[in-house]
């Protein structure tokens, strides 16, 4: 699994290097280069994760490539076919394009905040420790509605409620999306 994390790592940092250079020519059109962090997590699991894509300030949007990962492995039970119940160690990651849009504008402790609303399209995968066979590989939606507060010009705090369904039975699908996203400008 990890010249796979590698090879993640590569596709994902390559091109947020080419939109970095290209950021004059994207500000000129009102987009800017964006990279991102940010937690999907409830109160029984939680999945770190990073992106690079762009940001524009006269659509209050955004478009991202996204990569998320459970950082340990979670206790899970899964029925077989012969009725036994098996108890494996899973780490969980999807790979996912997030498309996100601003709407409204009000002012809280005069900073400017938002309404936020995301769609992911995720692709999940990942391993059960010790054994070959990892769980089931799928695509899923993921909405995700909220707030957005930018503290200066190229900072926006995301907070907000997130469905993600990793068919795992002990994990509730409910979630809270925490994310900080940097955009690069020439201010």
């Amino acid at each position: 699994m990890k010249p796979v994390s590698g090879i993640l790592l590569f596709l994902f940092l390559y091109p947020a290097i080419i939109i970095a250079q290209l950021k004059d020519y994207n500000l000129h059109y009102g987009w800017a280069p964006a990279f991102h962090v940010e937690t999907v997590f409830n109160f029984h699991d939680a999945y770190i994760g990073f992106g690079a894509g762009v940001e524009n300030y006269d659509w209050n949007a955004g478009a991202r490539a996204n990569f998320s990962f459970r950082p340990y492995y979670k206790k899970i039970q899964t029925k077989g076919d012969n009725g036994y119940i098996y108890q494996w160690r899973e780490k969980r990651m999807f790979i996912s394009l997030d498309v996100d849009k601003r709407i409204g504008r009000f002012g809280v402790m005069g900073a400017e905040t938002n309404g936020w609303l995301l769609l992911r399209t995720a692709f999940m995968f990942g391993d059960y420790a010790g054994r070959e066979k990892g769980p089931e590989t799928y695509f899923t939606l993921s909405p995700v509605a909220g707030i957005c507060t930018n503290i200066r010009q190229n900072v926006y705090f995301k907070l907000g409620y997130a469905f993600l369904n990793d068919k795992t039975k002990q994990i509730p699908n409910s979630r809270f999306c925490f994310n900080i996203t940097f955009t690069i400008t020439n201010d």
